[in-house]
């Protein structure tokens, strides 16, 4: 045999044992996916987001260092649902909110001095919407389509945030302003546990 065969034979032999290594690593992820974005890991993916979720934190970086977000107070807490149909809601609170007698009616009409200072500080303490949501597995991204906000500027905007779990937290992460003026909000959420009848409350 030949230089030259030997060599071919060799190129040949390489070739197969490539093609093997490869049908061993398709079986050890049985069945072999088509690519790191496809059908079935997309709805995994989604599927993690499915459930309740309390805010633990909100952390911001503004361009002098980590301060208190602007936008919520101190100390804020809420929860977040993500629903397999395809709905959402958030809400968000400040501590020690200002209370006053619960109004036998909700309809506008003309009020005090005293409880229009109270609706104020009841509007500034609290942050809700709700609307539908969908999840770009290929570039982390959860989508809210507010249909309804406390805010009504909002209804019918989309809001997109890079989210990532992490030791059973889910993280948002928004940036916003251009070099040396950047800021970065992150919302920390924890999952919370099933309720097993409607007598238990949020901890």
């Amino acid at each position: 045999m030949t230089v030259e065969n030997d060599r071919g034979a060799n190129v040949r032999i390489a070739g197969c044992v490539a093609v093997v290594l490869l049908w061993l690593s398709c079986l050890r992820t049985s069945p072999c996916e088509a690519g790191p974005h496809d059908g079935h890991r997309d709805e995994s993916a989604r599927q993690q987001l499915i459930g309740a979720w309390r805010l633990a934190a909100i952390e911001y970086l503004g361009p002098h260092g980590e301060t208190v977000d602007p936008y919520y107070q101190a100390g804020s807490s809420g929860i977040i649902i993500y629903d397999s149909s395809g709905w959402m809601s958030v809400q968000i609170t400040a501590q020690n909110r200002r209370k006053w007698e619960v109004a036998a009616v909700r309809v506008p009409r003309p009020v005090g001095e005293e409880d229009a200072a109270l609706k104020a500080d009841a509007f500034d303490t609290y942050y809700s919407y709700f609307g539908t949501w969908d999840y770009d597995a290929a570039t982390s991204v959860v989508t809210h389509h507010v249909k309804s906000s406390l805010i009504p500027a909002e209804t019918g905007l989309d809001y997109a945030q890079t989210i990532t779990l992490e030791g059973g937290q889910l993280i948002f992460t928004v940036r916003s302003g251009g070099p040396g003026a950047e800021t970065v909000r992150r919302k920390v959420w924890v999952r919370l546990p099933k309720v097993a009848n409607d007598t238990k409350t949020m901890r």
